[in-house]
């Protein structure tokens, strides 16, 4: 740290990163983002400052292949399903929506989307299943796409 006042500053920002989360993976991406650092440069990178320092992250979780693609799977689904009804109610209610000129106007069209939904609920019900797969794939995609870096250093036997 001595040798270069940029390694300093480096050091400095691993540990604000730190502070900020102590998620290990969240850390490493952060770095390697900021930095334009590969994973395995930054993970390196991260793990010396944080020895250096004393401190521990908790255990790393590395989801497995099917793991990942199965999520992965889910909010692609929840994705597809939210476009097609949002892109089906939009071609429906497009007469509708462009009549909006004041709040009465928005009203009816409001009315007009409860008569849409009451006309075909299966729709709506398959909507509402498309948005929580949405959500919900993203949402465990977050935990789940760092165990892709880590594939290779893992024991899963996979090849290198």
């Amino acid at each position: 740290m001595r040798n270069r006042p940029d390694d300093a500053k480096l050091a400095q920002f691993v540990l604000d990163q730190i502070e900020k989360s102590d998620n290990k993976d969240w850390v490493i991406n952060a770095v390697a983002l900021a930095r334009g650092l590969r994973w395995q440069p930054a993970k390196k990178l991260v793990e010396a400052v944080a020895e250096a320092n004393g401190i521990t992250f908790k255990d790393e979780i590395t989801y497995g292949p099917p793991v990942v693609f199965s999520v992965l799977g889910v909010f692609i689904t929840g994705l597809v399903i939210t476009f097609q009804y949002l892109l089906l109610a939009g071609v429906v209610l497009a007469p509708q929506f462009t009549r909006i000129r004041n709040s009465w106007d928005f009203m009816q069209f409001m009315f007009a989307l409860g008569d849409y939904i009451q006309m075909g609920p299966g729709a709506f019900v398959l909507y509402a299943l498309g948005l929580v797969m949405l959500v919900g794939g993203f949402m465990a995609l977050r935990k789940a796409i760092p165990s892709v870096y880590r594939w290779q250093d893992s024991s899963l036997g996979l090849p290198r």
